[in-house]
């Protein structure tokens, strides 16, 4: 019969703290996938609901929301984002500040993400521009903070490499003279083969919190199953010799 000797305190200590870590972190995983779900669901939702209007502007829950502007482009401080491959062609993301119809208290103008174009076709697109009145501009809000940035500190770059509006749309504001919204319209595709070419992805999540769960309790298991098996390993070392 096979006997069984427990190991060293000091192992027994490290296998039990790494048992207990890992089976903690993976029911944190197992946490953090069900509320991944929960807000995912919801932002969902709300991307289903009415579009807002202007007005709505001044409240704090816009988030995910869908939303209708009307207004008419700065001819003067359109911007364009270079690495953004579309159907395996070279493009950039155009970006224009959008003067509303319906003046909103607080600030002058809303940045929007207009899409995705081919480099070619950027002059032609700005120049359309200028022959147009009134905008009509129908995309997903997604906050832009400025973080009590100024109008007119510094120049705009009409090309950038990168653009992120959490930690760029401060860079924006102080390059432009006038006031912008904390929001950026991520405009909407509308089945018009004149770009640029909006569209926005749904809520989702890229990351598997249910296969880092099981990772984790693997791990738990495997350090269970090591302490036993050194266990067994010892008392074979401590067998007597016939």
């Amino acid at each position: 019969m096979r006997r069984f000797v427990a190991p060293s305190i000091g192992m027994t200590g490290l296998l039990l703290f790494t048992l207990l870590a890992c089976t903690f972190l993976g029911f944190w995983q197992v946490q953090r996938d069900a509320e991944k779900k929960a807000l995912i669901t919801l932002q969902n939702a709300q991307l289903e609901s009415e579009p807002l209007q202007p007005k709505d502007l001044a409240r704090s829950d816009l988030a995910y929301r869908r939303i209708e502007l009307s207004g008419r482009w700065d001819l003067e401080h359109p911007f364009i984002v270079h690495r953004e491959p579309n159907e395996l062609r070279a493009g950039v993301r155009l970006l224009s500040p959008l003067f509303l119809q319906e003046p909103i208290a607080g600030f002058e103008a809303i940045l929007v993400d207009r899409g995705w174009l081919p480099h070619s076709e950027i002059r032609d697109v700005l120049a359309r521009d200028v022959l147009v009145e009134t905008v009509l501009v129908s995309g997903m809000i997604t906050p832009m903070p400025l973080y009590g940035q100024r109008p007119g500190e510094s120049p705009l770059q009409f090309e950038w490499t990168y653009f992120q509006p959490l930690r760029h749309g401060s860079h924006v504001q102080r390059s432009l003279p006038f006031t912008l919204s904390p929001y950026l319209v991520i405009a909407g595709a509308d089945g018009d083969k004149v770009p640029p070419h909006g569209g926005y992805e749904r809520p989702s999540s890229i990351v598997n919190h249910i296969a880092y769960a099981v990772t984790w309790f693997t791990m738990a298991v495997a350090a269970a199953g090591l302490w036993v098996g050194l266990g067994f390993e010892r008392g074979r070392q401590n067998l007597p010799r016939q």
